[in-house]
């Protein structure tokens, strides 16, 4: 009896495991287990500090990441100035910023630019971080975002996410569950080769940030899940890419 409770429990897990790609999963977390080559500041297992009266760091991965296959990041932001001066004031906000970037050794690539800050409701000082993402096409990056959206999480007690997806033959960038559009132009990109440069910059004292996890994760982004910006029509192509318009728009 035991034996066949033993094969039977062994034929289950043999079967779950082969299910699982038809679940959407594709690639198991793993922790961000490769080196960091930092420039004015300094890694602390996976805790990326700046140093320096300017506060600069920057953080270079030592393993190449797969767009193509997917790619999600978990990080907790540890110190960082919060000043309820800058809402608004562009030129400000860039004095303290949050980079990820991953390039291609092509010089294509893909931003996400994070703006932490506070900002004054009424009576109550709340924490805010607005995600940017540029794309960077044949070593040129934007100088306006593709697409800008704000996140709702804490800035310091919530765990934050960004996640690149390749789906329907386009790039889906993702932070904090917040999914922009994709970026047309980038369809073709071969970003199965990047490396990524973590970039931080914060004007009253020094930044700190905690990559927890970085993950292989593929999964397909169902028709609706990124359309968060309100009515939209979506238009299917021939090379299987979807578009929108608006439909509240001319």
């Amino acid at each position: 009896m035991k034996k066949r409770l033993g094969k039977l429990f062994g034929l289950l897990a043999i079967s779950l495991v082969l299910a699982l790609p038809q679940l959407g999963i594709y690639g198991a977390a793993a922790e961000a287990t490769g080196s960091w080559t930092v420039t004015n500041g300094s890694a602390s297992g996976s805790v990326l500090t700046a140093e320096g009266t300017e506060n600069d760091l920057s953080a270079v991965y030592s393993e190449k990441l797969n767009l193509n296959d997917g790619i999600s990041i978990s990080y907790d932001i540890k110190e960082f100035t919060l000043n309820e001066e800058v809402q608004g004031n562009a030129a400000e906000m860039d004095k303290q910023i949050l980079k990820f970037s991953f390039l291609s050794k092509e010089n294509y690539g893909i931003s996400l630019v994070v703006r932490p800050y506070r900002l004054q409701w009424g009576a109550k000082l709340n924490q805010r971080m607005m995600v940017a993402i540029y794309y960077t096409n044949n070593g040129v990056e934007m100088e306006d975002p593709m697409w800008y959206f704000d996140t709702y999480l804490e800035v310091f007690d919530d765990t934050h996410t960004i996640s690149i997806q390749h789906s329907y033959g386009s790039f889906y960038v993702e932070g904090d569950n917040r999914i922009a559009p994709p970026y047309r132009p980038a369809c073709n990109w071969d970003l199965s080769e990047t490396t990524m440069t973590v970039s931080m910059h914060s004007c009253l004292k020094a930044a700190s940030v905690d990559i927890k996890s970085i993950a292989a994760e593929k999964k397909n982004i169902t028709e609706g899940e990124w359309l968060d910006m309100g009515p939209s029509e979506h238009i299917y192509q021939p090379d299987g890419s979807i578009t929108y318009k608006n439909i509240d728009e001319p």
